[in-house]
């Protein structure tokens, strides 16, 4: 690192204050952690993102070394590296705090480096994909998801898409491996099976209906939720799941999650279109 770069503002220093603040626009983190690095100290390096997510995490340095590092659900070299990308946030270093245990054994530079490296690979990644901040939704199409063929890790991360989860925070559930995911996300997005805007059409093709309590399966029929009570009492075997989805006010998920396990347990049945319903929620 360029050993010409500032100091942070009220920087750390034998005998002076004990908490030292700043901005990461003003000091980005990879030069910070090196002057640290140089410095010496013990301590703990709180780090704070505003955008595009909000997030935080820390870093402990002992003797000018990291030991340990944190940034759920990251730890070690993964937590630092999920920090490197962020540009837009605050810090503050606590002279003297000491870790409960020990999980970084690489030095700063190597860090740095190879989260720099990844930072790249991500930045070029994520510039094909929905902002960071977007909720993803899956394609429920079944014809053209048992015509894509797709890897078993981008399945995994297909079971994750659930229209509430961002493309930030799946990234964020991959562990230490986010290039991965984010590769795996732009094969998912170019298949067609995860979308930003969710594709609810099909609804309108589908009508359901209650059934008589003799006709439920026993022991597997649950009661329902207060939620899916009003799905169920609204289910009349004339109006469209489009129609109870604009009458509900509710997410087409919430919906289309609580009708899939109406009609398991046997509350509910396809009165019309069941053809739909095989192909998008079956």
């Amino acid at each position: 690192m360029n050993e010409s770069v500032r100091a942070p503002a009220g920087q750390p220093r034998p005998g002076g204050r004990d908490v030292v603040r700043g901005d990461l626009a003003e000091q980005g983190l990879p030069d910070l952690l090196q002057y640290l690095e140089r410095l010496g100290r013990d301590g703990q390096l709180i780090v704070e993102s505003r955008r595009p997510l909000r997030r935080s995490g820390g870093v402990y340095f002992r003797g000018g070394r990291i030991v340990h590092a944190h940034c759920p659900p990251h730890t070690g070299a993964a937590a630092v590296h999920a920090m490197l990308v962020w540009t837009d946030g605050r810090f503050a270093f606590v002279a003297g705090a000491r870790p409960e245990h020990e999980t970084v054994t690489a030095s700063v530079t190597a860090l740095v480096l190879d989260g720099l490296r990844r930072k790249d690979e991500l930045t070029q990644l994520t510039d094909g994909l929905p902002p960071l901040d977007a909720p993803l939704h899956q394609g429920r199409d079944a014809l053209r998801l048992a015509g894509t063929r797709i890897s078993l890790r981008a399945v995994r991360l297909f079971a994750l898409i659930d229209g509430r989860r961002t493309v930030g925070e799946l990234i964020d559930a991959a562990g230490d491996d986010a290039v991965a995911v984010a590769s795996d996300l732009q094969e998912l997005v170019h298949a067609g099976l995860a979308t930003r805007e969710a594709d609810v059409t099909f609804l309108a093709g589908i009508v359901l209906r209650r059934l008589a309590a003799e006709h439920r399966q026993g022991l597997h029929c649950r009661a329902p939720s207060e939620f899916a009570c009003h799905v169920l009492r609204e289910s009349d075997g004339r109006r469209s799941l489009s129609a109870l989805l604009d009458d509900l006010g509710c997410g087409d998920q919430d919906l289309i999650d609580t009708v899939r396990e109406l009609v398991v347990n046997r509350w509910l049945e396809v009165g019309e279109g069941h053809e739909l319903y095989a192909r998008y929620l079956g």
